[in-house]
């Protein structure tokens, strides 16, 4: 289930892992509760995309939408009204390997990747869900965020 990280936010107490859903623990006697799509927000499935999003949904169980185990949460400013009316915000990605004609012919293997940013709220409400395409495979494992910024590193 997790190999990296647990996470509690917006009620939920969450087993995290670098490619795959998370899975929901009770958070009184941390038995598992099973696989959490988030109210169907994620796709269970492999961290893989055809880069077609009606195809990815005809694949469900093998095309999936995954979660980083390294999620931060961003407090708001307290000397920002807006900031604050905006509360606690979870920032988190999954990434996917994409097939590639592209990157074939650039000699760069035969995937390029799909890095999805997400923010969501305390109910879990993905307020922001931003897709950013790499060129080649990139295992993005880790990240800050900053009041303006979403600062990603990737293995080399």
């Amino acid at each position: 289930m997790a190999n990296t990280n647990v996470l509690y936010f917006g009620g939920k107490l969450l087993a995290l892992w670098e490619a795959a859903q998370p899975y929901a623990l009770d958070p009184k006697s941390l038995e598992t509760i099973g696989l959490d799509t988030l109210d169907e927000q994620l796709q269970p499935g492999m961290p893989f995309t055809t880069g077609v999003p009606f195809v990815d949904k005809l694949a469900a169980g093998v095309v999936g939408d995954p979660l980083t185990a390294h999620p931060k949460v961003d407090e708001p400013s307290p000397n920002d009204a807006a900031d604050a009316r905006n509360g606690r915000r979870l920032v988190t990605y999954g990434y996917r390997a994409m097939p590639s004609a592209a990157a074939v012919a650039a000699g760069r293997g035969a995937f390029d990747s799909e890095l999805m940013l997400y923010e969501f709220d305390e109910e879990w409400t993905a307020v922001r869900r931003r897709p950013i395409y790499l060129d080649g495979f990139a295992f993005v494992h880790d990240f800050v965020v900053t009041q303006h910024y979403v600062l990603g590193f990737q293995n080399p």
